[in-house]
């Protein structure tokens, strides 16, 4: 089993974080800024979320697959796993809603994004607490909560070598997503006016569901048979290179069916499991401890750097709308690049309280020898 700690995965994680950081902030000026060519959807028809979503299922199986034949403990960590995000998720939520009706600045720069607060703010917290409100750039974190709390049942059947359900039923959910979408459907019946969930929770669970399969896979030192035939390889190689081609209109056109990012559509899906593959080949390659150190510690402390960069957006929304209408594109630039470096406080933040908790108590003073 692999108990060590995986810092390539790390490094990707932290990785995604960069690039999503960047895309977010980079919207702003969106095509006409020439780091956007690089970060958004750069290997092909594929987002840093997906490779996040599916991150995040591999290393929970990697975590907590020591729990695998005890459900009931199973459960219990998941359940707190998933409390620490939905916290994490509905304190920023309320933070920033709050903070809109204190600063009457962020209330005119937020009134778009956090509406109908404003207007129904009891009804927009009760939504906000049932997931049913999910203002911009906070709709990642509702559906890794959701995913979390349905691991533990994925992980039993996996460990009863149950994989080929897992997966059927999984893919199944994929395909009922592709017409329905149970969270706006709850948004629109329930609390109509509020902002319904970006992601289909029927669709990205997909890729959660495999990150789980490919971290138990793992877990038992287990290689996927697939990716041991060369000529497999080859052509999952190939495949995912002319989608990267068209993806750029490099001798190729631009594809534009069957890539709807909510819904996660058949063409997008089928890149990430290219993507994926072709990854998957080369990581064995690579030792485990190999690290992009920086990258790394972003990615160890992945709940709180992704937390940060919303507050970050929300917090600094009127400054990137002034630098984006009147600088120059390298002021810009500049100014994105100190908003990716300032996603180490979070980390540093984090690290040193963990060091705080696992530091051992001082001695009491030596007690006097008995006579």
């Amino acid at each position: 089993m692999n108990e060590q700690r995986d810092l390539r995965i790390d490094t990707l994680r932290g990785l995604l974080l960069v690039i999503i950081t960047i895309n977010h902030f980079g919207m702003s000026l969106s095509e006409q800024w020439w780091a956007i060519r690089f970060t958004w959807q750069p290997l092909g028809y594929v987002s840093a979320a997906e490779g996040f979503v599916l991150l995040a299922g591999f290393v929970f199986a990697t975590v907590y697959a020591r729990y695998g034949n005890d459900f009931a403990l199973l459960w219990q960590k998941a359940r707190q796993r998933a409390f620490d995000i939905y916290r994490y998720h509905l304190g920023l939520l309320l933070s920033l809603a709050l903070c809109s009706f204190l600063i009457p600045a962020y209330r005119t720069v937020w009134i778009k994004w956090l509406a109908p607060y404003h207007q129904t703010p009891v009804t927009s917290t009760v939504a906000s607490a049932f997931l049913l409100h999910q203002p911009p750039y906070l709709d990642i974190l509702p559906l890794y909560t959701l995913c979390v709390l349905g691991s533990p049942v994925v992980m039993y059947l996996l460990f009863r070598r149950k994989a080929a359900l897992v997966l059927a039923g999984s893919f199944a959910l994929w395909g009922l997503g592709q017409v329905l979408d149970p969270m706006a459907a709850a948004t629109h019946f329930f609390t109509p006016g509020h902002r319904p969930a970006y992601f289909n929770i029927l669709a990205w669970q997909l890729l959660y569901v495999l990150g789980l399969y490919f971290g138990y896979k793992y877990h038992r030192n287990e290689s996927l048979r697939l990716l041991a035939y060369r000529p497999v390889v080859g052509f999952i190689i190939c495949c995912a290179a002319v989608l990267f081609l068209s993806r750029h209109a490099l001798l190729l056109p631009e594809i534009t069916i069957g890539l709807d990012r909510p819904r996660l559509e058949w063409l997008r899906l089928v890149n990430v499991l290219l993507l994926a593959a072709t990854i998957g080949s080369f990581l064995p390659k690579v030792p485990v401890h190999a690290q992009v150190p920086w990258l790394a510690f972003l990615g160890k402390h992945s709940l709180q750097v992704f937390s940060f960069h919303v507050a970050l957006l929300y917090l600094l929304a009127p400054l990137t709308a002034r630098v984006a209408g009147t600088l120059s594109i390298t002021w810009f630039t500049i100014f994105v690049a100190g908003t990716v470096l300032c996603l180490s406080v979070p980390a540093s933040l984090r690290s040193r309280y963990r060091e705080w908790l696992l530091a051992p108590e001082p001695a009491g003073p030596a007690s006097a020898p008995v006579a």
